[in-house]
């Protein structure tokens, strides 16, 4: 049995073309906040940004603090005052961008299912580059709430992001568990299969919407969506 058996949100529980999902989730929110006066280019340009300054966090400060730190250097300071206007976007609006992704809750209740069979310890180990609001709606889509999981990462409380070993390091951590014990399931070879595996975690590749295979050199199980449960069971020797 594993210790802790950990879950990537994001082409994994919930089947998407990250492109498509990304292009339609920045046009509803540049929408939304050009009623606040934000230019839509240059609101895209800091959101790239951000992402990638929570990839390079240090563990001092949580990804939250990284994202509006390197925020206010493209938007201006103005931007702090205005955070409750993009928290409301994704209690509320960030609900449309479920049309670009093709969730199965049958399939993605079924593999968390035989998770809890199969390990003590489930958790969300999804990029933490949204608050947590953000990821309680995607999992909606999918049938699935937080109440479903161990722990749930998100901006708010993580300290690292994907693809840094330090974050699946700080997961395991935060569930007290040796990484070696934890088995991380997920589609993308370069943010979850590659520095999972460089702490001593086992994994799991979903194929369906499998992300950045391509010349990279990697073991791990492989796996078609449908028959995820079936493998999580097989791996943990259930």
């Amino acid at each position: 049995m594993r210790t802790a058996i950990l879950f990537d949100l994001d082409g994994t529980l919930l089947p998407m073309d990250l492109e498509r999902f990304t292009k339609g989730y920045f046009g509803l929110l540049t929408a939304e906040m050009a009623k606040h006066g934000y230019d839509p280019q240059l609101l895209v340009k800091a959101l790239l940004s951000g992402i990638g300054a929570m990839g390079k966090g240090d563990g001092t400060v949580t990804c939250e603090q990284l994202f509006w730190d390197d925020a206010k250097r493209i938007l201006g300071n103005g931007c702090i005052r205005d955070i409750p206007f993009f928290d409301a976007f994704y209690k509320d609006g960030f609900r449309g961008a479920k049309r670009f992704t093709e969730p199965d809750p049958a399939l993605s209740r079924a593999a968390v299912a035989a998770a809890h069979e199969s390990s003590p310890i489930v958790a969300l180990a999804t990029n933490p580059l949204f608050p947590f609001s953000a990821i309680e709606e995607r999992l909606d889509w999918v049938g699935l709430t937080p109440a479903d999981f161990d722990l749930v990462t998100s901006y708010e409380t993580s300290h690292f992001a994907k693809p840094s070993p330090k974050y699946f390091a700080e997961v395991a951590k935060k569930l007290g568990v040796d990484p070696k014990d934890c088995l991380m399931i997920g589609n993308d070879v370069r943010e979850d299969i590659l520095p999972a595996t460089s702490t001593g975690m086992e994994t799991v590749l979903v194929t369906d919407c499998m992300l950045h295979a391509e010349g990279a050199e990697y073991r791990t199980v492989t796996t078609a969506f449908c028959d995820l449960a079936a493998t999580i069971r097989s791996v943990c020797g259930k």
